[in-house]
């Protein structure tokens, strides 16, 4: 009987440490500054890459004809979704209008939420209405393919948040790319 009871103790020990053993491995990350998942779609260069293909180069508006295109993007947080971006050329300016999914950002501001606090409020980007009701942003670009700092300000926390924006040259037609 004593046995017994010693062997079951043994094996519950065992058992024990097994379980916190496993448990150590499942501790979360820390989450990021809104606990939104890392970056969708990763790096420019990583996305232009594709399967082995040549990485695509940083472009901007002298290497493209005016126009309007609609364009990929990809974001630093899944909290800050991108459902449409275009594209809009004219002479060496480049914008970029971006329809979010949701209304929970109504500014935003070119740079980060530190400089977006030092700045005055004129130089922020207020949310405009679609035809639809959707929050529309349009904020100036300096160069496709390359990483694009941004903050938002979340009307819920009231606080601005630091994103990574790419805009991607990948859906651009190969006729309206000059010098290539």
């Amino acid at each position: 009987m004593k046995a017994l009871k010693k062997s079951l103790l043994i094996f519950l020990a065992i058992g024990l440490l097994l379980t916190f053993a496993a448990l150590a491995g499942c501790t979360p990350a820390a989450p990021t500054d809104d606990g939104a998942a890392a970056q969708s779609g990763g790096s420019a260069e990583a996305d232009a890459a594709g399967d082995g293909a040549e990485a695509a180069q940083p472009l901007t508006a002298s290497q493209i004809a005016d126009g309007s295109y609609e364009i990929n993007t990809t974001s630093s947080s899944s909290m800050f979704r991108i459902v449409k971006c275009v594209l809009n050329v004219a002479g060496d300016t480049m914008t970029a209008t971006m329809t979010l999914s949701s209304d929970g950002y109504d500014k935003l501001y070119a740079g980060t939420g530190e400089e977006a606090l030092a700045d005055s409020a004129g130089n922020c980007i207020p949310a405009v209405l679609d035809s639809e009701g959707a929050y529309t942003f349009t904020l100036p670009l300096q160069a496709l393919n390359t990483d694009t700092d941004c903050a938002a300000w979340s009307v819920r926390k009231q606080k601005w948040y630091d994103r990574v924006l790419v805009f991607l040259s990948d859906a651009i037609p190969e006729d309206a790319l000059q010098g290539k």
